[in-house]
């Protein structure tokens, strides 16, 4: 809550297209986002609701900047699959050093 209680912030991070990351968090996190927002978060109709998506695409916000990396075009996924990379290299390279 914020803004003297008169506000809510559900903040996500999510990389790629806006729909398929809602439809996610909708079909894993609902009866816990629902809990929050009902009653709550002013005409917020439910996340079962054929209303849901347009819902929070009217009060999305999207930031402006991107902490990720030094690279501002990896996404999230890149940054794991790199870092998965390097790993696996540093144990071949331990391998053949042994």
């Amino acid at each position: 809550m914020i803004n003297n209680d008169q506000q809510i912030l559900f903040a996500a991070t999510y990389s790629d297209e806006f729909k398929p990351y809602v439809q996610d968090v909708i079909r894993f996190a609902q009866p816990w986002i629902d809990y929050i927002f009902t009653d709550v978060a002013e005409g917020f109709p439910g996340l079962n609701s054929d209303e849901a998506l347009p819902y929070i695409a009217k009060y999305q916000v999207e930031a402006g900047v991107w902490y990720g990396g030094p690279d501002p075009d990896a996404s999230p996924r890149d940054i794991t699959r790199s870092l998965k990379t390097s790993e696996a290299f540093g144990r071949l390279l331990d391998t053949v050093q042994e």
